[in-house]
């Protein structure tokens, strides 16, 4: 089966920031339901300041018939006394629902597998809400297992 799509590192945020912001804003509202709040009022700015490219950073953005259907960003991160000692980060992955199921996710972690290895990392880590069962089964199936528990209360609203 040939890939009809193509995956580019993104350089020039600037240029590419009308098709990542499309991107961002369907997927805010693609995981409004099950993450249960959207944006921050600021999250432009706060997006835009850590998709910066850099050397120990890589944004992807993949491409369908000229058009905009993904992204992706990791970071390479350094946490002294906890084993590995470096790590690439995936901080987002997103695919539109149209492009879904032709294996687009799997080439943007193919990415980030290769950018590790250029670089002597071993381990990837992300975060996933437990609730989204889509993307748990896609990490899964990745070779992803569980390394810890992320846990949070919400003070909102709550009585002192």
């Amino acid at each position: 089966m040939s890939q009809d799509f193509v995956i580019e590192e993104v350089r020039d945020l600037d240029a590419a920031w009308p098709e990542l912001e499309a991107l961002l804003r369907d997927s805010h509202e693609f995981y409004m339901p099950i993450v249960g709040y959207g944006p921050p009022v600021d999250w432009i700015s706060e997006v835009q300041s850590r998709f910066r490219p850099g050397p120990d950073s890589m944004l992807l953005l993949a491409r369908s018939e000229g058009r905009a259907v993904a992204f992706a960003n990791a970071y390479l991160r350094t946490t002294p006394g906890s084993p590995p000692p470096r790590f690439i980060y995936v901080d987002n992955v997103y695919v539109l629902a149209e492009a879904r199921g032709r294996g687009i996710g799997s080439a943007l972690l193919s990415c980030f597998e290769s950018w590790a290895r250029e670089r002597g990392v071993e381990e990837i880590r992300l975060d996933v809400f437990a609730s989204n069962d889509h993307a748990v089964d896609f990490w899964r199936q990745a070779g992803f297992t569980i390394r810890a528990h992320s846990m949070s209360k919400s003070l909102a609203g709550a009585a002192s």
